[in-house]
C-alpha cells in the first residue's frame, strides 16, 4: 500500500520503494505505486464449520449452518525484508484482518417457500490513532490507539419457486437489516471507515433477485 511504501522509501533510501515517488517543494506531486512481488507471506488459523439438518415436520424443514474463520497469526515480509504492518486484529491503510469472523445461518423451506435469516460477525480491530483531535475521535486515553468495535450484521431473505420455466425463483430481501453503520477509522483514507471489511455506512438496501433456466 501506499504508506508503507512512503514508510520504506524514508527508512532504506531504497530505489524499489523510492522509484517514481516525484517531489515538488516538498510535497509529493507524483507516485506511481507500483506492484511489487511480497518475499513471504506466513499466515495461520482454523476454519471450523457446523451443519444442522431438522427433520421435516408440518412447518417445514429448517437447517443452521455456522461458519467461522479464526486467524491466528499473520506475517507479510517484503522482498528486502521489511515485516508489513498487517496483523490479526489490527486496521492498517485501509484494510484489516479480523480475528474472527463469523456467519450463522438459518434456512427454512416449505414445498415452494425458502426463508433464510443470516448473522454475519466480525470481531473487533485496533489502529493507530490518525485523527485530528484524538481525545475526541480516539478511545484510547492517550490517544494513540484507536479501537473499532466488533459489528454484527442481520440479512433476511425471502423468495418461491413455481413451477412454470423450469423453475422460476423469485427473491427478495434486505441486508443489514438494522443499518448498523460500520466503526469510525480514523487511518483509512474513504470517510472514516473501511470499505473492504465492512458494510457503506447506512447499508441497509432492499433487493429483488429472478433466477430461472431456459
Amino acid at each position: 500500500d501506499a504508506q508503507t511504501q512512503l514508510n520504506l522509501c524514508v527508512e532504506t533510501l531504497d530505489p524499489q520503494y523510492c522509484d517514481g515517488i516525484t517531489r515538488v517543494n516538498s510535497q509529493i506531486d507524483v507516485f506511481d505505486n507500483f506492484l511489487t512481488n511480497l518475499g513471504v507471506i506466513k499466515t495461520s488459523g482454523f476454519d471450523i464449520d457446523l451443519f444442522w439438518n431438522f427433520p421435516e415436520g408440518d412447518w417445514g424443514k429448517f437447517r443452521v449452518i455456522w461458519q467461522n474463520t479464526i486467524v491466528s497469526s499473520y506475517e507479510a515480509v517484503g522482498a528486502a525484508g521489511q515485516r508489513q504492518p498487517n496483523g490479526p486484529g489490527v486496521e492498517v491503510n485501509d484494510s484489516g484482518i479480523p480475528e474472527w469472523t463469523s456467519n450463522a445461518t438459518l434456512d427454512w423451506n416449505n414445498g415452494p417457500w425458502t426463508a433464510s435469516w443470516t448473522i454475519r460477525h466480525i470481531s473487533d480491530m485496533t489502529e493507530v490513532c490518525l485523527a485530528a483531535d484524538p481525545a475526541l475521535h480516539c478511545n484510547d486515553p492517550t490517544g494513540a490507539t484507536n479501537h473499532l468495535d466488533d459489528i454484527s450484521y442481520h440479512d433476511v431473505q425471502v423468495g418461491y419457486r413455481f413451477n412454470w420455466m423450469k423453475g422460476l425463483q423469485l427473491s427478495a430481501g434486505i441486508n443489514n437489516v438494522f443499518d448498523k453503520d460500520p466503526p469510525i477509522c480514523t487511518s483509512c483514507s474513504l470517510n472514516g471507515y473501511d470499505a473492504s471489511t465492512y458494510d457503506i455506512p447506512g447499508g441497509k438496501y432492499w433487493y429483488i433477485r429472478a433466477d430461472f433456466k431456459f
